[in-house]
């Protein structure tokens, strides 16, 4: 894909979260001749955001850019969007779709930062995506990446997973994300992206559980390999396609950098090893506006886990 096109667009960014505060921010300051709109339906945040250029929840001390106009009301929005990009916690995805569609009439172009399992159906997000909108898409691209929104921010060195049913929008969304710190890397095949980008979180709660009954790094790298082995057992079972390599950063990369790094799942880790109950760690992370989307993969997953006898070490969660 040639990296030199460059594209003016218009752009949209669904659920003001962390993701989509960095998301944002990185775009309209890396890609100035784009036009951004950042939107959630609580009123609360965007005043705040409107007042003060800051998010009330996420890096408190980093003064958003000019150069995007955030909206409560997407029917204030009287213009065509090139794409709009759902940075949308997966249980709500379903939710924030069916909104958006009330008010645009046109097709859409889709950028998906969700991985999602179904847990009645055992789909993957894309497939709901595309179930909810039909002919109203126009096309469907996903983004997944090894990293923290934090160090999005900072500048740090980074590379993330794009898959896209049409090669020009490829093009389009690699232009608008790709920077100095940033590379886009293509994949052709979009269901390992969706399934490794839900099932690490899977995975590193099961690390998280083996770090806080005190095993050493060796025996939890240990049972580590023992899962990574039950995964092609998974695939085979929701009929995606076996991977033979580790260049989609959506897993192993992401793997390392939530493991390592100051995220969500370390920060739940240690709620659960002081003693406060899981419901209770749950519920003060959705308070601190974090979700955990592990529990909601790993129902989707229940009925194949307990069923497959090559799958040991997931049963164990």
């Amino acid at each position: 894909i040639t990296k030199n096109i460059i594209f003016q667009m218009n752009i949209l960014i669904i659920w003001a979260w962390a993701f989509w505060t960095a998301m944002a921010q990185h775009i309209s300051y890396h890609n100035t001749n784009n036009t951004i709109y950042g939107y959630d339906s609580n009123k609360e945040i965007i005043l705040h955001i409107q007042k003060t250029w800051k998010h009330p929840y996420f890096f408190l001390y980093t003064k958003l850019n000019a150069n995007i106009t955030f909206l409560d009301n997407l029917s204030k929005i009287n213009k065509l969007f090139d794409v709009i990009i759902l940075a949308v916690p997966s249980k709500y995805i379903w939710v924030a779709l069916k909104n958006a569609m009330m008010i645009f009439s046109e097709k859409v172009s889709i950028l998906n930062l969700s991985k999602w399992i179904n847990e009645d159906t055992q789909e993957l997000t894309s497939h709901i995506v595309k179930s909810l909108l039909k002919d109203r898409l126009l096309s469907y691209s996903i983004l997944s990446w090894w990293m923290l929104a934090e160090e999005l921010l900072k500048g740090y060195q980074l590379w993330a997973d794009l898959w896209s049913d049409n090669f020009v929008d490829a093009q389009k969304i690699q232009s608008i994300l790709e920077s100095n710190n940033l590379e886009i890397n293509i994949v052709e095949n979009y269901q390992l992206i969706e399934f490794f980008g839900a099932i690490k979180n899977v995975i590193l709660m099961y690390m998280g559980y083996l770090e806080g009954i005190w095993l050493s790094a060796s025996s939890i790298w240990l049972f580590f390999c023992k899962i990574m082995n039950e995964v092609p057992f998974l695939l085979e079972k929701l009929n995606i396609d076996r991977w033979n390599n580790f260049r989609y950063f959506s897993l192993d990369g992401d793997l390392m950098a939530s493991y390592i790094g100051n995220s969500s799942n370390k920060e739940f880790w240690k709620l659960v090893w002081s003693g406060i109950k899981l419901s209770e760690a749950l519920q003060i992370m959705e308070w601190n506006k974090k979700y955990i989307e592990w529990i909601w993969t790993l129902q989707s997953l229940k009925g194949i886990i307990m069923s497959e006898k090559n799958i040991v070490e997931f049963k164990k969660i």
